[in-house]
């Protein structure tokens, strides 16, 4: 097995025209230079030092994970983000082929003389001051937990000009607008001097507020009673199109989303059209012909279509033909030269397409295709897409050339970027969601101090005690799933690495030497059995997840999970998988064993059973369809109670 790579103590080497450095995480070439994960790094090392042989996935996980267990999504995520980075130069510095069940190999492409030239820079010769710049802002970053909205300047639109085949770089970001309230929905002014944004307490009873982006004090220019967003300004900046419903009955059927025009000098607001079939709407205003595109559907049960309004003459027409089979078109964002039309084409729950249209010729073309796209604007010059795309992990900016070529990344972020808006040279406007779920003590008794424990960026949950004080949760802190685990007065430790697969509902052996947990990849659902120190023991393929399962046998031997036919619960020795017999009859779930008695709980109605020879209702108000397994605290069945005035935990004999 291949000696654990250890980034800091590896030396430079080139593939093609690229040159790597691992101890600085960076892939350079004679413009650029990009920041890789750690993770990506060290598997790109390893690729490498097999000089051209196959590299195992066992050989990755020893010189990468440290012989950890790990997912399948762990490395097929490092393999693609490599992959990702080769096809974003015009000539791939190499490439990464699968050899089925075996593992992977790199091919690095050669280098032509001239580029060989070009690329033999000595290894202590600094870069160029615009790469020092953009290496400062590339790194991923969390910001402030209530930032709302952070500017991020990009290479002025002069680079551009001077060097049209260069890429947009990210050279720095800070947060802009952040207070308690729900902040979103950002538009930059066409002299970029404002900036207008959607603000209120809930989601339901948002105004739109302007500012200058050098001065703090916002004003309101919609009026109050409504839920307003989408704000798009004018070509003179005087005039700023916005969407409003009526106030928390937003999402009612007969409520319609309507389009207002407020004028800045004036302090009006007119009701220039509205939504015909659909409840909610985004609009980008053009600033050539005076239209605003604004998502609507033909008829109540058609596709999401986009609709341009002229505010003029009142006259309204469809401008896309999405496939009456699909979700439809949405995130209209016209390009500042009124000549392109940008927008999502969405074709199943999270796959979706980047389109844009030439207003003036009707052609429409794909210039990209990726999951959980969110926002898309245009930047400066008209001549790129940029788009923000989460996976569910985290965030990614994208940048799609709008003459088709190679799309390329330019900034990543543990946090979800969702509202783009681009302005003047160069600025960007991002609306960043910084929420973050943890875990938090509870108390027997009503108190205003929460403690906190281990608190990090992005989401913790699923936590687990084993019998000696150990706890055991999932979080994504590291920017992927993965378990961890944290002894008394210890520092959490991560043991299991599952890349993009959810993972969800720990729980200890008896005994506190093993932890089970369910994996669910994009195919597939699994029962995952691990020690404590992260080694695999079992990986049980399932059928479904049911409610309330994986739970223990009491002897640490077998678990409890959902099977065939009718989600009947069965028994699965860690030593055997195959072997399984059940333990209830079709119809309970949660089944749990305490003192070699079973509980469970009905699938239709409420209540905590002991089944066996008889059936005996110990318990009247747990829910059932309840996700998490019922819990055991000396001899007591913990249930939660959420009709209280505060949501609380009851003890039942």
């Amino acid at each position: 097995m291949p000696d654990k790579i250890q980034l800091a103590h590896e030396c430079d080497f080139s593939l093609g025209l690229l040159r790597v450095s691992p101890s600085t995480r960076q892939l350079i070439d004679q413009y650029d230079a990009v920041i890789v994960e750690p993770r990506v790094m060290q598997v790109l090392v390893c690729l490498a030092r097999a000089n051209g042989a196959v590299v195992s996935r066992d050989d990755l996980i020893a010189a990468c994970w440290n012989g950890q267990i790990i997912g399948d999504d762990a490395i097929n995520r490092c393999i693609s983000r490599l992959r990702r980075y080769a096809a974003g130069y015009e000539h791939p510095p190499y490439t990464i082929d699968t050899v089925p069940r075996v593992g992977y190999r790199l091919k690095p492409t050669e280098a032509t003389p001239r580029d060989q030239s070009t690329h033999e820079r000595s290894a202590d010769q600094p870069l160029p001051a615009r790469t020092s710049a953009y290496l400062s802002g590339t790194r991923r970053v969390s910001l402030i937990a209530l930032a709302a909205l952070a500017i991020i300047f990009l290479v002025g639109t002069e680079v551009w000009i001077e060097r049209p085949e260069e890429k947009w770089m990210v050279m720095g970001s800070r947060p802009f607008v952040a207070t308690p309230q729900l902040e979103g929905q950002p538009a930059i002014s066409p002299d970029g001097a404002m900036i207008a944004y959607a603000s209120g307490i809930d989601a339901h009873s948002r105004r739109i507020y302007v500012r200058r982006v050098d001065h703090a004090d916002p004003s309101a220019i919609s009026p109050e009673g409504y839920d307003a967003e989408s704000p798009s300004w004018s070509n003179d900046g005087k005039r700023i199109a916005y969407v409003a419903y009526r106030a928390h009955v937003a999402y009612r059927a007969h409520d319609r989303c309507h389009i207002f025009i407020a004028r800045l000098d004036h302090q009006d607001n007119v009701n220039v059209g509205h939504c015909t079939n659909s409840i909610r709407t985004s609009i980008s205003w053009d600033r050539k012909s005076g239209r605003i595109y604004y998502v609507d559907r033909t008829r109540p049960s058609g596709p999401e279509t986009i609709h341009s309004l002229d505010p003029k003459t009142d006259v309204v027409q469809p401008v896309t033909t999405p496939r009456p089979d699909i979700p439809g078109d949405h995130g209209p964002s016209i390009s500042p030269d009124g000549t392109y039309l940008a927008y999502i084409r969405q074709l199943g729950p999270t796959n979706g397409e980047v389109r844009i249209r030439d207003l003036t010729t009707g052609h429409d073309k794909v210039i990209g295709a990726m999951r959980g796209i969110r926002s898309l604007t245009w930047t400066w010059d008209s001549h790129t897409v940029l788009a923000s795309v989460s996976d569910g992990i985290g965030s990614e900016l994208w940048a799609l050339p709008k003459s088709g070529s190679q799309s390329y990344q330019l900034y990543a972020s543990s946090q979800s970027i969702n509202r783009l808006a681009s302005g003047p040279d160069g600025m960007l406007a991002a609306e960043i969601d910084s929420s973050r779920t943890g875990l938090a003590l509870g108390s027997r008794t009503a108190t205003q101090k929460i403690t906190v424990l281990y608190p990090a960026d992005g989401s913790t949950e699923s936590p687990a005690y084993s019998s000696d004080g150990t706890l055991a949760f999932v979080s994504n802190r590291s920017g992927s799933n993965a378990v961890w685990t944290v002894a008394p007065h210890s520092n959490p430790i991560r043991i299991f690495d599952a890349g993009m697969a959810l993972l969800d509902r720990l729980i200890w052996s008896p005994d506190g030497k093993k932890l089970a947990f369910v994996s669910m990849e994009r195919n597939a659902v699994a029962i995952i059995v691990i020690s404590k120190a992260g080694k695999l023991i079992a990986n049980i393929r399932a059928q479904s997840i049911g409610y309330g399962m994986p739970t223990w046998t009491p002897d640490g031997m077998a678990l409890i999970v959902a099977g065939q036919p009718k989600l009947q619960s069965q028994r699965v020795r860690i030593s055997e998988p195959l072997v399984r017999t059940s333990i209830a009859l079709p119809g309970w779930q949660s089944i749990s064993i305490l003192q070699n008695k079973i509980y469970g709980v009905r699938s239709e109605t409420d209540g905590i059973w002991r089944i066996g020879s008889g059936q005996t209702k110990i318990a009247a108000n747990y829910p059932h369809n309840w996700a998490p397994q019922i819990v055991f605290l000396h001899g007591n069945a913990l249930i939660p109670d959420f009709d209280s005035m505060v949501p609380s935990i009851l003890a039942q004999p």
